[in-house]
């Protein structure tokens, strides 16, 4: 994808490094035809505003998140103890009518990458050694490590543990839909 990515952004007279285009995957996710319509909508932007040169400010700006890149910001937010930005982004997840479950789901996923990556870093692992063995882009593996490096594996296992019981309740009676992220 990388390559089909800087070959369209080239033929828009667009320069997109490496980094920029894994930061784009990350954000609006795999599928050729969205992406086809985020480089347009990129491209336009950036001739729009005399850029010839895209920057990961730009794709964030510009690019539709995916629900897995909106999990992360929501993940981050948590991560950061910045409780209006997790509000701000549940809320934006709920008025674009997501599945609370969904997002359950996928905040759970987000949580169980963060404590692989937290451990593999405590096990003395660089990011490069990181990176190779997960297979993951390097956009994501940056967001993973800066949290990971905050908190710990003790912390963010315990996180996991927690969204893994309200998982749980929900499936069996308890809290259930956005009112059982919010209490998370």
């Amino acid at each position: 994808l990388i390559s089909w990515l800087a070959r369209h952004f080239s033929a828009e007279g667009i320069e997109a490094p490496q980094s920029v285009l894994s930061a784009l995957i990350f954000r609006s996710g795999h599928g050729m035809e969205i992406l086809k319509h985020e480089v347009e909508k990129l491209s336009a932007y950036a001739k729009a505003n005399g850029i010839t040169r895209l920057d990961e400010e730009t794709v964030e700006f510009v690019a539709s998140p995916t629900l897995e890149c909106d999990a992360f910001a929501l993940s981050g937010a948590i991560t950061d103890k910045n409780r209006e930005k997790a509000f701000l982004a549940l809320a934006d997840m709920q008025n674009r009518r997501i599945d609370a479950a969904e997002v359950l789901a996928t905040l759970s996923r987000a949580f169980s990458e963060l404590v692989i990556v937290a451990n593999l870093l405590e096990e003395g692992m660089g990011i490069a050694d990181i990176e190779a063995l997960l297979k993951w882009n390097h956009y994501k593996l940056k967001f993973c490590s800066t949290a990971a490096k905050k908190w710990g594996s003790d912390k963010l296992f315990k996180a996991s543990d927690s969204l893994r019981k309200l998982d749980a309740a929900s499936k069996s009676g308890g809290a259930s839909g956005y009112k059982m992220i919010e209490i998370f």
